[in-house]
């Protein structure tokens, strides 16, 4: 049985990240993340009932992720705090958290290419988000 998804709803996640004075518009280095997510995990498509929310949804998240590695890049935010709040609502909805990891290696690698040396700072933290994530065995407190 397929599972349903509601819209993305919550916090918006930001339109635009600023590097170096640039203005960077979140919205087609998302789509190419997600395109690249989604080849990597077609099952994704197949898990749920309406394939154009799972692509709302991946490319929400990761406006979200990269906007918290600008904020950790730029400002000394944490996104390892970001990212332990959002392991726990994936990993308690049976989501394989895992594929964070993926996500955040992937946007690295986008916002390399897409940005050169402009993105190091931010491309650093992801890489170290997905690190961070892949060491985690589980982000549910254990019972007790």
């Amino acid at each position: 049985m397929k599972k349903r998804l509601a819209q993305p709803g919550g916090h918006p996640p930001p339109e635009h990240i600023t590097l170096r004075g640039r203005r960077v518009a979140l919205a087609p280095i998302a789509a190419t993340v997600t395109d690249r997510f989604l080849e990597r995990h077609p099952d994704e498509l197949e898990r749920y009932e309406d394939p154009e929310l799972v692509r709302e949804w991946c490319e929400h998240d990761t406006r979200h992720l990269i906007g918290w590695a600008a904020g950790e890049a730029e400002r000394g935010s944490s996104l390892a705090k970001q990212l332990d709040w959002l392991g726990v609502v994936l990993e308690s909805r049976g989501y394989p958290v895992q594929r964070l990891a993926d996500t955040l290696e992937i946007a690295a690698g986008v916002m390399g290419e897409q940005l050169g040396d402009t993105a190091e700072g931010i491309r650093a933290s992801l890489t170290a988000g997905a690190a961070h994530v892949r060491f985690k065995p589980t982000f549910l407190a254990p019972a007790g």
